[in-house]
């Protein structure tokens, strides 16, 4: 999923045109891809072919993506029981 979504960043689409996928991805991925994902929150360079301001979308994207898996992790962590 990650890597499609990273295909379509490279390809110069808007990040809304796979707000399905987006929110698929915030409810499924497992949180501890976050870190995996740090490297998608920089702007890429937008190829001649993409769409005007594509790249800076997609970077606040993935940051919201990044953002609630860590939130995520947060929350599993609190709701995990003690150790013993």
């Amino acid at each position: 999923m990650v890597d499609a979504l990273y295909i379509a960043r490279d390809a110069g689409s808007y990040p809304w045109s796979f707000s399905g996928v987006m929110g698929l991805a915030e409810r499924c991925l497992d949180p501890s891809e976050a870190g995996r994902l740090d490297a998608l929150l920089a702007i890429p360079d937008e190829p001649e072919n993409a769409s005007p301001g594509a790249g800076g979308y997609w970077s606040e994207a993935f940051q919201r993506l990044v953002t609630t898996l860590r939130l995520r992790a947060a929350m599993l962590r609190e709701l995990a029981p003690a150790a013993s």
